[in-house]
């Protein structure tokens, strides 16, 4: 897939800012916003995956008042950090990434801090990145949310992973009461039973600071409290949210209008907690795969059920993360477990068929032809997983995924326009209906408490790229095999002949399970070594993925271990973004110091391709990268600092020269052509962030301020005249500012600059940003009205200036009652192409909970 070709490059491009307070099992909100675009927006899309892992995750990015948005699922955000990119597609055909260079393969990284508690609450994390140092305690009793009888009420925090707390500045206190008094402190446990707990809703906060007297975050837990053990068995706790919104966007005059409703409803009775969640939205288009969604679940200690669209994972290589319309089911039994699902991937689209005949059909004059073009079949998938142990310390399991694609989903007749009698419809474009089968094994250990964690993964792939012909028929088999071309009624592969009627079955009596035609690949999946078939033939099949992983958590570092090897023909379309024919190993370590003041991350990693030896040459990247984070604590700046360098090379050596002859003289050379294949580039990338928080005059202000720049160039001398290189430098400095006053106000602002220069663009381009709001409260929070302005403005490759003012207003009544309104004026001038836009845009949205 290619980016930025050079006429998309001068004229779109992808604004976006990394977040920067990233925390382990906290989700991450991606935003960004398409510039310099002059044709329609058909699709943005994210790519994340958890760093080591080599499989993305994809999900749509929706717009609002012109800012995409998408958010990294809890999850997925693991300490060992996250890495992500943003794609966008245009009705043209051309697209855009962020980073512009070598997405993929060079994503956006970002650094996840431990989170300070595990009751896995967002807002401990938002505290965390006011000042508060991670104290790594944790909540052992009473659980966030949990429902607890009141005579079993029990407050037990570990201390045993915090030594450098100072005990005497503990603070435990229970709805708004000091509770200290009541409770056992000691060096590994604080623990208290409270007394008189009265049913209903209560929250526990403990605070404290360390040795040097700067504070930990604070600890919050919100449980509820009944009133025997039998109530607390059939307490049926329910809460839903109806959201409804509509959004009238206008884009440099083109007007698009969004509505769209939510719903929530979840709780739990007795052993069985349920969910189920909606939405549906004006952008649901039968020529598109779905954007409505609706899943509903019920989950309980030993059964989990999902209904609706789900997003089973089952391992990196078969299933991971994508979404499927039907039915999941886990069976947990501790010893013995089942996985299942079974559903739709991706729903029929008809298409289009052209309007008039596109050529004469074999050149018969009676006989027109027409081109079927936009479809996609109807793909059913199931997939099912057994496995033993709970994963605690144990799991082997055993996988199987099918996914199918329906061939009559797609009808050659459309829109009047039938097939035969003088007519020909052809499917025309490579989506062709494919049948996929992926087996695969899992092993898990896992030590000390997880500190030590051992996983290897392995599956095995076969794939018929076009199935519509059906399986072959026995007669086929004859000239089935590569390099078979005589008929002579056998079947002759790897030296042995088969005769035809020694077959006792036709390959249809397992289509069911695969259809086997001559579009399978690989034709063998095993690569026979001297030694015939072995554990190096099964780990170097060409459709094998082979992957072990080692995490180590000890004496403050967090050490990895990967290595990996997938083959180029293995597919699995489960798992359709699985990167193939590459081998390598990753090794990182994130080393924590001084009380987790002070992260150093160090990452290497070396892939290489070309694993069949059928390329003309051999790819080998090389990835290393470096970051630092302190937090020296209360009243002194936090600094992140991270770099990275990514090197891509090859084995070729010599120039590709082709020959022309003179037709009339064979043996005289008219011309030649050369071709430059040979590569060798660096991208070199550093970020650093600084951020603050000061208190003055009782105003709090936290400040941020950020530089960033990545840098690639060409390491070839001696390149051919003529050739060009893409090579891509850019920088950005941001400075913001967040206060909080003593009354109800709170303010932003936020200045960046952006240049941009490229190998393949005639001049650079430049961009200036500047984002001001504000936000005053009434009626304590219950009333709340915001407004700003934004100033774009693009020099060089682009020349415009946007300007954007905005209001909006918040009123929560009857405690359970939203409203939420936005209007915002844009004018656009472009002085490339002389117009000048002014759109108006507004939203409203309503919500209830109940």
């Amino acid at each position: 897939m290619t980016f930025l070709s050079e006429s998309a490059f001068g004229q779109v491009k992808i604004l976006h800012s990394p977040p920067r307070e990233v925390y382990t099992n906290t989700p991450i909100l991606i935003e960004s916003i398409i510039e310099g675009n002059q044709v329609g927006i058909q699709r943005v899309r994210m790519f994340f995956r958890e760093t080591g892992q080599s499989a993305y995750i994809e999900g749509d990015m929706s717009e609002y008042m012109g800012v995409y948005k998408a958010m990294i699922p809890a999850e997925y955000v693991k300490e060992s950090g996250v890495e992500y990119l943003i794609v966008a597609e245009f009705t043209d055909g051309s697209m855009c990434a962020y980073p512009e260079t070598d997405p993929y393969n060079v994503p956006m990284f970002l650094t996840v801090r431990r989170k300070i508690d595990a009751s896995g609450n967002v807002r401990n994390a938002y505290l965390d990145a006011q000042g508060g140092i991670p104290s790594n305690v944790i909540v052992l009793s009473p659980e966030e949310g949990e429902i607890v009888p009141a005579e079993e009420v029990l407050v037990a925090v570990s201390m045993f992973s915090a030594p450098d707390v100072a005990l005497q500045s503990i603070i435990v206190d229970l709805d708004g009461k000091n509770i200290t008094r009541e409770a056992e402190i000691t060096e590994d446990l604080v623990s208290v039973c409270p007394k008189n707990m009265t049913p209903g809703i209560h929250t526990l906060k403990m605070v404290m600071n360390n040795r040097l007297g700067d504070p930990f975050s604070p600890i919050v837990v919100h449980f509820t409290v009944v009133r025997n053990v039998k109530e607390a068995k059939r307490f049926m706790d329910v809460s839903s949210r109806i959201t409804a919104e509509t959004n009238s966007e206008q884009v440099r005059g083109i007007r698009q209008n969004i509505s769209q409703i939510r719903g929530d409803l979840s709780g739990q009775f007795d052993w069985l907690q349920f969910n189920a969640q909606v939405l549906r939205t004006s952008l649901e288009d039968p020529n598109k795969q779905p954007k409505n969604r609706i899943t509903a679940s019920l989950t309980s200690s030993f059964l989990d059920l999902r209904f609706g669209d789900v997003n089973p994972r089952f391992s990196e290589f078969g299933l991971n993360g994508k979404r499927v319309r039907g039915i999941e089911a886990d069976l947990k039994l501790k010893y013995f477990n089942f996985h299942f699902i079974t559903g739709e991937t991706e729903r029929v689209i008809p298409g289009t068929i052209s309007d008039i005949p596109d050529t004469l059909a074999s050149g018969l004059e009676d006989s027109l032809e027409y081109s079927r073009t936009g479809y996609t079949y109807s793909r059913k998938l199931w997939a099912f997983r057994p496995y033993f142990g709970s994963g605690k310390h144990f799991q082997f399991g055993l996988s199987f995924l099918k996914a199918l694609d329906d061939t009559l989903s797609v009808k050659k007749n459309y829109g009047g326009i039938r097939d035969g009698s003088g007519v020909n419809i052809t499917m025309a474009g490579s989506n062709k209906p494919q049948d996929n089968i992926v087996l695969g094994t899992d092993l898990l250990f896992s030590f000390d408490n997880r500190r030590f964690v051992w996983k290897t993964d392995f599956a095995v792939s076969y794939t018929n790229r076009d199935i519509t012909g059906g399986p072959l028929s026995k007669e086929d088999l004859d000239t089935f095999a590569p390099g078979d071309t005589v008929r002579n009624d056998t079947l002759t592969f790897q030296g042995m002949n088969i005769t035809l009627k020694d077959i006792p079955f036709d390959l249809d009596d397992f289509g069911w399970l695969f259809i086997i035609n001559q579009n399978i690949k690989p034709f063998f999946p095993i690569d026979l070594d001297t030694t015939g078939i072995g554990l190096y033939s099964f780990l170097n099949m060409p459709s094998s993925a082979f992957k072990t992983f080692l995490t180590l958590n000890y004496f403050n570092n967090y050490f990895t271990f990967k290595y990996q090897r997938v083959g180029p023909e293995f597919v699995s379309l489960g798992n359709p973004y699985q990167r193939t024919d590459v081998q390598g190993f990753r090794v990182g370590d994130k080393i924590r110091l001084f009380g987790n003041r002070l992260f150093v991350t160090l990452n290497f990693e070396q892939l290489r391709d070309n694993l069949n030896k059928d390329k003309s040459g051999t790819t080998t990247t090389t990835t290393f990268s470096a970051g630092i984070s302190l937090y020296p604590g209360e009243g002194l700046p936090t600094v992140n600092f991270n770099t990275m360098q990514y090197g891509r090379k090859n084995d070729i050596e010599t120039l590709d020269t082709t020959y022309y002859y003179n037709p009339t003289t064979p043996t005289v050379v008219d011309s030649f052509l050369l071709r430059d294949k040979r590569e060798s580039n660096m991208t070199m990338r550093q970020d650093i962030t600084i951020s603050h928080l000061i208190e003055f005059g009782g105003v709090k202000h936290h400040f941020n301020i950020s530089y960033a720049n990545s840098d690639r160039s060409d390491r070839v001398s001696g390149r051919v005249a003529g050739y060009q290189f893409n090579s891509m430098s850019t920088s950005m400095i941001s400075f913001g500012i967040n206060s909080t006053f003593k009354f109800p106000l709170k303010t932003s602002l936020k200045i960046s600059t952006n240049k941009n220069e490229s190998g393949l663009a005639s001049k650079p381009y430049n961009f200036l940003s500047i984002a001001t709001q504000g936000q005053y409260d009434f009626l304590k929070g219950k009333i709340s009205v915001l407004g700003g302005y934004n100033l774009m403005n693009g020099s060089g490759l682009v020349d415009f200036s946007q300007h954007n003012v905005f209001i909006g207003a918040y009123y929560r009544f009857f405690k359970i009652h939203t409203l939420r309104g936005r209007l915002n004026e844009t004018l656009i001038a472009d002085r490339l192409s002389d117009e000048s836009f002014n759109d108006l845009s507004f939203s409203l949205s309503y919500s209830v909970e109940l």
